[in-house]
Parts: structure tokens; C-alpha cells; sequence
């Protein structure tokens, strides 16, 4: 009886594990129809550098620097974090960058914001905050500076540069995706420390949780309008030495 009993309890928490996993997996897929992720393509990776990829089991996601342009065929040099605090003025936009990296293919990236709660009760509504995709272009190196110069003599690489407005990204496998956050604080935000959860999905996959905290400080930035300084220089050396047809 009590090796029955045994048997009929183990059955149970199996199922229960069971549908555990089910509903994790499907509160992604339950709430995201599929959605076309087209978008442009990129250029070829110039950089041929073998890497190991398989340490990179499946997606994984980190905050990084914003101070970081992460390269698209390595693994990123990041100490794996879902935590952020940030701080800023009210009327003031500060912005975090999320990495995600993955050996295999990953259909439909998408994120998605809580609102934001302070411990006081204020709350700030989740559209405060947006997710967007980090495109990569071709570039080269600065060198010298500007000019006219020998295209042959400078090394091309791809570079994290442009931000895209797409709703949702497919990964291709054993590639890096950045991902730049803004937060635009609203001018009458109420001062304190507001939380705010930032989901990640992805096609056939659980629900990612990243967590955030943002000091709004009590100080107000004016309106661009009201501004008294706006500084937009335009000039360079060898830009005006070019125009004017002089040596630099």
C-alpha cells in the first residue's frame, strides 16, 4: 500500500512539473500571435575570426554598457546580469543596452514592459519605456581622420550603429543582438524609485525576466524650446580644407 502510494504520488509531481513547463513555455506564445519579423538585411560579417560557440547554449541575454558596441560574430565580454538601476531628471530620456547571443537560430525576439511602480504607490505607465533592435553597418577605420584616402589601406568590419523600429527580430545562429532601451521620463513624474519588470519572449521558448529600477530625481529638464544653449558644430579641418581647395 504505502509503495502504491508512493508510485501515485511521484505520478503527481511529475504532471504537476509537467504543466509547470507548459505554461511557462506558452505564456510567450499565448499572448504573441506569430508576427512577420522582416526587415532589411545586413552585410556579411568581413571578420572571419573563428569563435567557439558552443558555450553559448540557447539565448542568452545580459545587460551591458551602453558605452559598448558589441561585435555581432563574437560572444559578448559580459558579466551575465538581469539587474539595472539607473537615474535621471524629470523630463530627461536615459537609455541601457540589453545583449543577447545564441548558437542557434531564435524566431520572433520580442519585449515587452510592465508599468512602472515606486514603493509610494506612483506609477508611470509602461510606454515610458522602448525596446529597439541595434543594426549593424559597414565601416572603417577612423585612422588619420577625414578625407580623401585609399579605400584598399582601410580595414572594413561591421559596427553596431543604427537603431531599428521593428516590433519583433529573428537571430540567425552563433550571432550577437544588442538591444537599446529608452525611458522617457515624463515632466510630471512623481520623484522616487520606480521598478519595472522588461520581458523577454522568443517564438517556442519560456518567458526572460529583466528587472530595473529608475531614480526619477526631483529636478525638471525644460522643454528643447526653453533652452538657452544649443551647441551643432559642423566643422572639421579637412572638410573646410577640401571645400576651399587647400592643403589641410
Amino acid at each position: 500500500m504505502e509503495l502504491k502510494r508512493k508510485q501515485t504520488l511521484g505520478r503527481d509531481v511529475i504532471a504537476l512539473i509537467a504543466l509547470i513547463s507548459i505554461t511557462l513555455l506558452a505564456a510567450c506564445t499565448q499572448s504573441r500571435p506569430d508576427a512577420s519579423c522582416d526587415t532589411y538585411a545586413e552585410a556579411e560579417d568581413p571578420d572571419t575570426t573563428k569563435v567557439d560557440w558552443s558555450t553559448a547554449t540557447g539565448l542568452n541575454y545580459s545587460f551591458g554598457s551602453i558605452d559598448t558596441r558589441y561585435a555581432k560574430s563574437a560572444i559578448p565580454a559580459v558579466s551575465q546580469t538581469t539587474e539595472w538601476a539607473g537615474s535621471g531628471w524629470r523630463g530627461e530620456t536615459i537609455s541601457a543596452q540589453v545583449v543577447l547571443w545564441s548558437n542557434q537560430a531564435v524566431d520572433q525576439v520580442e519585449f515587452e514592459f510592465s508599468p512602472f511602480k515606486s514603493a509610494d504607490g506612483a506609477t508611470l505607465p509602461a510606454s515610458v519605456g522602448q525596446a529597439r533592435f541595434v543594426r549593424y553597418v559597414l565601416t572603417d577605420i577612423f585612422a588619420p581622420g577625414c578625407g580623401h584616402r585609399k579605400p584598399e589601406d582601410f580595414p572594413v568590419s561591421l559596427s553596431a550603429d543604427a537603431v531599428d523600429n521593428v516590433d519583433c527580430f529573428g537571430m540567425a545562429a552563433e550571432t550577437t543582438r544588442p538591444v537599446w532601451l529608452t525611458f522617457n521620463i515624463p515632466a510630471d513624474a512623481h520623484p522616487g524609485t520606480y521598478t519595472v519588470s522588461l520581458n523577454l519572449c522568443a517564438k517556442g521558448q519560456s518567458t526572460r525576466e529583466l528587472n530595473r529600477s529608475i531614480e526619477v530625481l526631483p529636478q525638471t529638464l525644460p522643454d528643447p524650446s526653453e533652452w538657452t544653449c544649443h551647441l551643432d558644430m559642423w566643422q572639421h579641418p579637412s572638410a573646410v580644407a577640401r571645400v576651399h581647395g587647400v592643403e589641410p
